[in-house]
C-alpha cells in the first residue's frame, strides 16, 4: 500500500510539469537547447541539456501550452514542438528532423492534427491556383467562375472546421493562432462567444501581436448587444435619396451586405429577409463589388429577384471601415440601435427572424 501511495503521489506531484526525453540517432554528443521564439523571430534559450549517445532530457513547467523549439550547439536544425505539462518522448534520426516522432503529449497531438489540416489546405490551394492559371490562359471564363465558386465554398468549409477545433480548446494558444486567417467566415456572434472563453494571457501573448485590439475593433464590436456604428449608403436608382443610419431610427432593420454575383446564396437569403419585412423590419441591401453593368440595370435586377421593395444602396468608405464584411451577411439591428445578431447563412437568418 505504501509503495502504491508513493507512485500515486509521484504522478500527482509531477502532473503540472513536463519531461522531454529525446532519442536521436546519427548526431555527436553536444549541448541541446530548449528555446522559445518570440515575434522577433530570434531564438531565446530557456534551458540547456547535455546530449550523450543521442539521448537528452529537459524538465520544466508550462504555465500554458506553447511553442518550443529544440536546437543544437554544433549543427543546424530544429525540432518544433507545441508542449504541455506531460511526459514526452522524441524518437528519430538527426538526418530527418522533420520526421521525428513525438508521443505522450495531448498538446503535440493537437498541433500535429492542425498541421495535417494546414498541409491539406495548402495542397488544395496549390492545385486550384494551377487550375486557375490554366483556365486563364485558355480564356475559359466558365471554368474560372467554377474554380472561384468552389474555392470560396472550400474556404468557408475549412474555416468552420478550424473553428470547430478551436471551440473545443479555447485555452490553447494554437487555437487562437489558427483563427487569425478564418475570421472572415466566422459569425461574429460565435466568435465573440469563443473569445470570451480565451484566457487573458493567451489574448496578450507576444505571438498574437495586435490581434486582440483588431478583433475588438473589427469583429467583437459587431456582435450581439453592441451599438451599431453609423453608416451611409449612396443611391443606386435615379431620384433615390442617400440612406443613412438615421433613417432606421426606432425601427428593426436588416442590413444585408452582399455581392450580387452570389446568386444562389442571395436568393435563399432574400426568402428569409422577406419574412423579416413581413414582420415589420426595414430591409436594406448594401451591394458591394458592383461591376459597371449592374447599376445601369439595377431596377431590372431588383425586379427579377423580387426585392424591388427592399431599400438599396452602395456603401461609402466609412461603411467599409466600420462594417468588416468580407463575405455576404445579414446584420440585424434593433430599435435601440444595438445589434440583434448577424447571419452568414439562410439558416442563421431564419433563427434570428423567428425572434423578431
Amino acid at each position: 500500500m505504501l509503495a502504491l501511495a508513493a507512485v500515486l503521489c509521484a504522478t500527482a506531484c509531477n502532473s503540472d510539469k513536463f519531461v522531454i526525453d529525446g532519442h536521436l540517432a546519427g548526431i555527436p554528443d553536444q549541448d541541446v537547447y530548449l528555446c522559445s521564439q518570440p515575434q522577433s523571430g530570434n531564438y531565446v534559450v530557456l534551458d540547456t541539456a547535455r546530449m550523450e549517445n543521442g539521448h537528452f532530457r529537459f524538465k520544466g513547467k508550462m504555465e500554458y501550452n506553447d511553442y518550443r523549439f529544440i536546437t543544437f550547439q554544433d549543427v543546424a536544425g530544429e525540432i518544433p514542438l507545441y508542449i504541455d505539462n506531460s511526459k514526452m518522448e522524441l524518437v528519430g534520426e538527426f538526418a530527418h528532423l522533420d520526421s521525428v516522432k513525438v508521443t505522450g503529449s495531448d498538446a503535440m497531438d493537437y498541433f500535429k492534427a492542425v498541421l495535417a489540416q494546414e498541409a491539406a489546405n495548402g495542397q488544395y490551394r496549390a492545385d486550384k491556383i494551377k487550375a486557375f492559371r490554366t483556365a486563364q490562359q485558355a480564356g475559359d471564363t466558365a471554368a474560372l467562375n467554377a474554380i472561384y465558386k468552389e474555392a470560396i465554398e472550400h474556404d468557408e468549409a475549412y474555416a468552420q472546421k478550424i473553428f470547430a477545433m478551436a471551440e473545443k480548446r479555447p485555452e490553447d494558444l494554437l487555437s487562437l493562432v489558427m483563427m487569425i486567417n478564418c475570421i472572415a467566415y466566422i459569425n461574429p456572434d460565435k466568435l465573440a462567444a469563443y473569445y470570451e472563453k480565451v484566457p487573458s494571457n493567451i489574448k496578450t501573448h507576444p505571438r498574437m501581436g495586435t490581434f486582440d485590439s483588431y478583433l475588438h475593433k473589427n469583429v467583437i464590436q459587431m456582435s450581439k448587444g453592441y451599438t451599431a456604428p453609423a453608416f451611409t449608403l449612396y443611391p443606386l436608382l435615379d431620384g433615390s435619396d442617400t440612406l443613412t443610419s438615421a433613417d432606421i431610427k426606432d425601427k428593426v432593420a436588416v442590413l444585408y451586405v452582399t455581392n450580387p454575383e452570389e446568386v444562389e446564396l442571395n436568393n435563399r437569403m432574400y426568402a428569409e429577409l422577406h419574412k423579416a419585412k413581413e414582420k415589420g423590419a426595414e430591409v436594406i441591401a448594401a451591394f458591394v463589388f458592383l461591376d459597371g453593368e449592374v447599376p445601369a440595370g439595377i431596377k431590372k435586377y431588383l425586379e427579377e429577384r423580387g426585392i424591388a421593395d427592399f431599400k438599396t444602396g452602395l456603401p461609402d468608405q466609412t461603411f467599409f471601415e466600420s462594417y468588416v464584411c468580407p463575405s455576404s451577411r445579414a446584420i440585424f439591428i434593433g430599435k435601440d440601435g444595438k445589434f440583434l445578431g448577424t447571419a452568414l447563412t439562410p439558416e442563421e437568418a431564419q433563427a434570428i427572424v423567428e425572434t423578431l
